[in-house]
């Protein structure tokens, strides 16, 4: 009997591993050889400059392939993604033409009939149409032809792609991609995401009317696409969209009065209306849109004063009506925009003092108001930001403006701050020493005030991210041991009108990756040393002071005190001494050491007669080995 039971235990345990064996087996992903062949032939019509999809070769399983990805049930292809590398600015975008993929798409992708994404994004197809046979992929969900170098005018098939959810043209570097009739868009029922920054839609007079269409669109970017003003003031819009996002900026034919459709838009929590040349009064119909997190405005000629019903928003995360011609005060209601990280209102007529509920908006990250005609104490700023503790600014542009007093030691305590600008004010004074305790400060602009009095390496103290320090046109004067070296390393360094002392800073010499340099009528005197980056810079970033040798064309004679690379005199001193004082500490630990071993085996017997018997085999153990 108890030989039976362990029988069946074996028979029910071998089963069940064959069983899973099996199961595993059958949901490896292995390439349907239809879809291999389908995607070599694809590969073979591309140009690959930088060899990315070098394993597309052979009988290996396409599913591993670079880009591929399968359906881990039936082993179908269901992704290409072949996008090049992300980039971030025009340069970045012509590294991409001369490196990213190109020549022709080949219709072997319609083998695949299973195919929900493809990615071609990011490529150089150098102007040539988009397939229309991509309309005939009916299982595609996804669709991204970004920046992928296409040209002429989108087909109108792609309107058959009924089961289409993401759709990106994204394309605003000179490549023309256009549509003259948009109509197609009206199928894509299913559509969630829409994305046609910077196509040519100047020709569409009904692009709202099809927008209006479309019942699944949670997003729409519609930047750059030269939309005109074709919709009447009574248009209205689907009372049950469910648009989030709305992004109609650079488009500078928009205007002159808001689509009274925008207020219907109640689910919107981000809206873009930036440089859409709207005019007149701010609309108070933004009112209804409740939701709203994002608010972009800036670069409308509005001309009006800073309307206090905006300062009910109450979700408002980020808000921009900077180069707006806002006008007058700033209302104290905007300390009600709790939820604010993000406040820039620069570039207008803004005046008067800065409203002290400015200090209740305790999530603030930036605060932008350069070039205006605010007024007051710059301390007062500070406090007020005292009054929760907002550690968490990063970025605060006070320049170009009508603030006066001095920069307090409240400054230092906005440990958080990455960027300060403050320059072009009435300012005076000194400048505190804990601003050397901003470890997270980048960029200090203070240049074109009245500042004066010392400057020491106390203010440079934990400033190892800096990276610009702009600080002319004022009455500073340096004074640090001659060979200090600062924690930071500077791309962009101006002390213009300081008095730097008799000679060329050597911290100044040390500074190697400086992209801009000016230290022009700083009292300096001397030969510019050879074999540093100073030599890379133009005569005016050094007019003004009595120097000589190369970039100045002015030579030197044996005369002209050459300005050392270093000695040992200040800091050289302290390290010295500091030396000393390491090789004094190792002599008398190796001292203290050697003799407490020593004693230790004179006077503990068994320590002393382990210490022995080990002595007597290594002797051995040398002696057998020479024998």
């Amino acid at each position: 009997m108890e030989n039976s039971t362990i029988l069946v235990f074996l028979f029910i345990t071998i089963a069940t591993i064959s069983a899973t064996s099996f199961c595993i087996a059958s949901t490896d992903k292995i390439c349907k050889e239809s879809e291999r062949q389908a995607l070599l032939r694809f590969k073979e019509d591309l140009k690959d400059p930088m060899n990315s999809l070098s394993n597309w070769v052979g009988n290996g399983d396409c599913c591993s392939w670079t880009g591929v990805a399968c359906d881990n049930s039936t082993g179908h292809v269901h992704e290409i993604h072949v996008s090049s590398l992300n980039f971030n600015s025009y340069y970045e975008y012509h590294v991409v033409l001369k490196y990213g993929l190109g020549g022709n798409i080949n219709p072997s992708l319609l083998e695949l009939k299973h195919l929900k994404h493809l990615d071609l994004s990011r490529n150089n197809f150098k102007g040539i149409p988009i397939p229309s046979f991509i309309g005939s992929i009916q299982s595609l969900i996804y669709l991204n032809l970004s920046f992928s170098g296409f040209g002429g005018i989108i087909p109108h098939q792609l309107g058959n792609l009924s089961s289409l959810c993401y759709l990106n043209f994204e394309n605003y570097y000179g490549n023309d991609l256009k549509v003259e009739n948009l109509q197609w868009i009206s199928s894509l029922s299913s559509l969630q995401y829409l994305e046609m920054t910077g196509i040519i839609l100047s020709k569409v007079h009904d692009w709202f009317q099809v927008i209006n269409m479309l019942p699944s669109l949670e997003e729409l970017h519609l930047s750059h696409c030269q939309l005109q003003h074709h919709f009447s003031p009574l248009s209205v819009i689907n009372s049950t969209s469910l648009l989030v996002t709305l992004d109609l900026s650079y488009n500078y034919d928009l205007g002159p009065l808001m689509p009274m459709w925008l207020f219907s838009l109640t689910n919107l929590e981000s809206l873009n209306l930036r440089y859409d040349d709207f005019k007149g009064p701010i609309p108070s119909g933004l009112t209804n849109l409740t939701h709203l997190k994002i608010l972009d405005m800036s670069g409308n000629p509005f001309n009006s004063t800073f309307p206090p019903w905006m300062c009910g928003f109450k979700h408002l995360e980020y808000l921009d009506l900077s180069s707006t011609d806002l006008k007058g005060n700033i209302p104290s209601a905007i300390g009600n925009l709790s939820s604010l990280n993000t406040l820039r209102l620069s570039n207008s007529h803004l005046e008067g003092k800065l409203p002290n509920s400015l200090g209740s908006l305790c999530k603030l990250r930036e605060l932008i108001l350069y070039n205006n005609t605010l007024s007051g104490a710059v301390s007062e700023i500070f406090r007020r930001f005292r009054r929760c503790n907002i550690v968490a600014l990063k970025k605060l542009d006070l320049s170009y403006n009508q603030l006066s007093g001095q920069l307090t030691d409240s400054l230092g305590k906005l440990s958080s701050l990455q960027k300060f600008y403050v320059s072009n004010n009435r300012l005076n004074g000194s400048l505190p020493e804990n601003i050397g305790q901003l470890v997270n400060l980048e960029w200090l602009d203070i240049s074109h005030n009245s500042l004066e009095g010392v400057v020491s390496k106390v203010h440079f103290i934990n400033l190892t991210r800096l990276k610009e320090f702009c600080a002319h046109k004022n009455s500073l004067t340096m004074k640090t041991s001659p060979y200090w070296l600062p924690p930071f390393q500077l791309e962009n360094l101006n002390l213009n009108d300081w008095h730097l002392g008799q000679q060329l800073p050597h911290w100044i010499q040390q500074q190697e990756n400086l992209l801009e340099l000016q230290i022009s009528n700083t009292g300096i005197s001397g030969s510019i040393p050879t074999s540093t980056q100073l030599q890379s810079f133009n005569e005016s970033s050094f007019i003004g002071n009595q120097l000589c040798g190369p970039p100045l064309q002015q030579n030197c004679s044996v005369s002209d005190p050459a300005i050392p690379h270093g000695d040992k005199q200040g800091d050289d001193e302290d390290s010295l001494q500091e030396e000393n004082y390491l090789y004094l500490s190792l002599g008398l630990g190796f001292a203290f050491g050697f003799w407490g071993v020593l004693a230790s085996l004179l006077f503990n017997v068994p320590w002393n007669m382990a210490f022995c018997a080990f002595l007597d085999r290594i002797v051995l153990r040398l002696y057998g080995a020479r024998l």
